[in-house]
């Protein structure tokens, strides 16, 4: 008697080196197609990270230029504003002093005080410090 096995086996046929190599080269071509692409993708993130870094420190250096021109400028105000109000100063003193000198007794008095003149009556005294 002779028995039959049935199997649910199926059989494969043997892959042979060479369709080994041409599957893992498919694979390693689907892997580097897809490693380029992240290395594109990367060097674009990179590119563009680069940038923004750059227009960050162009932003950065105009706000400190602005900010230094701006103190400085100001600095000078408030020191021309100081010098002119010395100027309106000075200004009025010598208003007032014109107005002294444009009168007789004020030519007098110029007169004594820098030019040491007395009147016909009066007596120069001069003392002079040692």
């Amino acid at each position: 008697m002779s028995t039959v096995r049935i199997s649910t086996y199926q059989h494969q046929p043997k892959k042979s080196k060479y369709l080994d190599n041409i599957s893992f080269k498919l694979l390693e071509k689907k892997i580097g197609a897809h490693d380029s692409q992240k290395l594109k993708l990367s060097l674009t993130n990179c590119l563009i990270m680069c940038l923004v870094v750059f227009v960050c420190a162009q932003v950065s250096r105009g706000i400190y230029l602005s900010l230094d021109r701006y103190l400085t400028l100001s600095f000078k105000m408030n020191e021309l504003q100081q010098l002119k109000n010395k100027a309106t100063y000075q200004n009025a003193v010598l208003k007032k002093s014109y107005k002294n000198y444009t009168t007789p007794e004020g030519l007098e008095g110029l007169a004594r005080d820098n030019l040491n003149l007395v009147g016909d009556d009066e007596i120069a005294i001069i003392i002079k410090n040692s």
